[in-house]
Protein backbone atom coordinates (compact mmCIF):
# COMPACT_ATOMS: atom_id res chain seq x y z
CA UNK A 1 0.00 0.00 0.00
CA UNK A 2 2.86 2.61 0.87
CA UNK A 3 4.17 1.92 -2.72
CA UNK A 4 1.09 2.67 -4.24
CA UNK A 5 0.52 5.76 -2.00
CA UNK A 6 4.38 6.99 -2.96
CA UNK A 7 3.45 6.30 -6.54
CA UNK A 8 0.71 8.79 -6.32
CA UNK A 9 2.74 12.00 -4.98
CA UNK A 10 2.87 10.91 -0.85
CA UNK A 11 5.99 11.32 0.31
CA UNK A 12 6.29 9.31 3.70
CA UNK A 13 8.76 11.83 5.93
CA UNK A 14 8.53 10.21 8.75
CA UNK A 15 8.43 6.06 10.61
CA UNK A 16 8.64 5.31 14.14
CA UNK A 17 11.65 3.70 15.40
CA UNK A 18 11.05 0.32 14.00
CA UNK A 19 10.62 1.76 10.68
CA UNK A 20 7.22 0.15 10.34
CA UNK A 21 4.69 2.67 11.07
CA UNK A 22 4.56 5.54 8.77
CA UNK A 23 4.09 9.01 10.94
CA UNK A 24 4.48 11.92 8.97
CA UNK A 25 3.65 11.97 5.44
CA UNK A 26 3.63 15.05 2.58
CA UNK A 27 2.60 15.63 -0.68
CA UNK A 28 4.75 16.49 -3.30
CA UNK A 29 4.02 19.97 -5.11
CA UNK A 30 1.54 21.21 -2.76
CA UNK A 31 2.63 23.91 -0.89
CA UNK A 32 1.73 22.63 1.70
CA UNK A 33 0.70 19.57 2.53
CA UNK A 34 1.34 17.54 5.76
CA UNK A 35 -0.26 14.94 8.12
CA UNK A 36 1.08 13.45 11.25
CA UNK A 37 -0.02 10.63 13.50
CA UNK A 38 1.97 11.75 16.70
CA UNK A 39 1.00 14.74 18.44
CA UNK A 40 3.35 17.34 17.81
CA UNK A 41 1.02 19.80 19.80
CA UNK A 42 2.74 18.45 23.02
CA UNK A 43 6.48 19.91 21.96
CA UNK A 44 4.99 23.31 21.06
CA UNK A 45 5.29 26.11 23.36
CA UNK A 46 4.44 30.06 22.87
CA UNK A 47 8.03 30.97 21.85
CA UNK A 48 9.63 27.45 20.59
CA UNK A 49 7.10 26.20 18.16
CA UNK A 50 6.70 22.94 16.98
CA UNK A 51 8.60 22.45 13.24
CA UNK A 52 5.30 21.24 11.78
CA UNK A 53 3.18 24.48 13.06
CA UNK A 54 5.40 26.86 12.53
CA UNK A 55 5.63 25.32 9.28
CA UNK A 56 1.69 25.58 9.05
CA UNK A 57 1.99 29.24 10.15
CA UNK A 58 4.61 30.57 7.46
CA UNK A 59 2.89 28.98 4.76
CA UNK A 60 -0.46 30.16 5.44
CA UNK A 61 1.02 33.93 6.20
CA UNK A 62 3.36 33.18 2.77
CA UNK A 63 6.69 33.36 4.33
CA UNK A 64 7.59 29.42 4.18
CA UNK A 65 9.95 29.75 0.96
CA UNK A 66 11.60 32.69 2.50
CA UNK A 67 12.09 31.12 6.04
CA UNK A 68 13.31 27.78 4.83
CA UNK A 69 15.66 29.82 2.17
CA UNK A 70 16.87 31.70 5.25
CA UNK A 71 16.88 34.80 3.49
CA UNK A 72 14.90 36.34 5.94
CA UNK A 73 14.83 34.74 9.21
CA UNK A 74 12.45 37.54 10.42
CA UNK A 75 9.74 35.80 8.68
CA UNK A 76 9.16 33.79 11.88
CA UNK A 77 6.15 34.57 13.54
CA UNK A 78 8.09 33.66 16.73
CA UNK A 79 11.56 35.76 15.75
CA UNK A 80 9.49 39.24 16.11
CA UNK A 81 7.85 38.13 19.13
CA UNK A 82 9.93 39.55 21.97
CA UNK A 83 10.80 36.81 24.77
CA UNK A 84 8.45 36.68 27.47
CA UNK A 85 9.42 37.45 31.23
CA UNK A 86 8.90 34.86 33.81
CA UNK A 87 9.42 34.57 37.55
CA UNK A 88 13.14 32.61 36.44
CA UNK A 89 14.24 35.33 33.93
CA UNK A 90 12.72 38.32 36.19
Amino acid sequence: MVAALEARGLRFVGKDETGQRMEIVELAGHAFFVASQFHPEFKSRPNRPSALFLGLVLAASGKLDSFLSGANPAASPVAARPARKTARTR
